[in-house]
């Protein structure tokens, strides 16, 4: 494999889980191709208040900790998100920006990801960093948000929650009502599996997961989809 080229006429992002359906700044996106993170699998291991849904809204089949996955009368969703593992790989998609828009898109995920240089890192979810992705022989720079891996992060979830339990919390936050704008619940687990089944590819942890969903008696299932 080649070493990384950076042409700085483009501004370049990794995209591996709602970025692949819900990708930002969309009017500027100029194109988004295969490409692949190594060392890395994807993962829901990210708590997350921004695709939380109202509990008289959702499923809300099964009882769960307060504080943790519920709060102010909300089902708390897991976004995805990454964890090293070195003979791994992520399959996702390198979207392409104009280099002047680099600051302001920038900036917009940032926010979306809820990172921030001025907090102290543990408190961040996600960690911009910038990777070499493959496409083919070649390796592109190219940032992505990777999940936080601190333990003191309050965000992150580890090898305590199990598959079943991370089932669990999909559907809690699942609409029972499909809803229009950003993905919750089972969702975006559905949207993620689609998107990459339109590339030929299939996500062995996510197909697990979404196996583990199934195993949950109810109207729910119906919301994992079909391949």
């Amino acid at each position: 494999m080649t070493s990384p080229v950076d042409l700085p006429a483009r501004f370049r992002v990794f995209a591996y889980g709602s970025l692949l359906f819900e990708p930002e700044a969309s009017q500027s996106l100029l194109e988004t191709s295969p490409a692949i993170l190594p060392g890395y699998r994807r993962t829901f291991n990210k708590i997350s208040l921004r695709r939380a849904t109202p509990v008289e809204e959702s499923f809300a089949a099964f009882s769960l900790p307060e504080n943790r996955f519920v709060r102010d009368g909300k089902n708390l969703s897991l976004a995805l998100g990454t964890e090293r593992s070195p003979e791994a790989a992520i399959v996702g998609g390198l979207q392409i920006y104009p280099a002047q828009v680099r600051a302001v898109v920038q900036n917009q995920l940032d926010r979306r990801e809820g990172f921030s240089e001025d907090r102290p890192s543990n408190q961040n979810g996600y960690l911009r960093c910038e990777v070499s992705v493959r496409q083919g022989r070649e390796g592109v720079s190219a940032i992505t948000y990777l999940t936080n891996p601190d333990e003191a992060c309050p965000w992150t979830i580890g090898p305590e929650i199990d598959l079943s339990f991370r089932a669990k919390i999909l559907i809690n936050a699942t609409p029972v009502q499909p809803s229009p704008g950003i993905a919750r619940g089972l969702d975006y687990l559905r949207k993620t599996r689609e998107e990459l089944a339109s590339i030929g590819e299939r996500d062995p942890g996510l197909e697990e997961l979404a196996r583990a969903v199934q195993q949950f008696d109810g109207p729910w299932q119906a919301r994992v989809g079909t391949l």
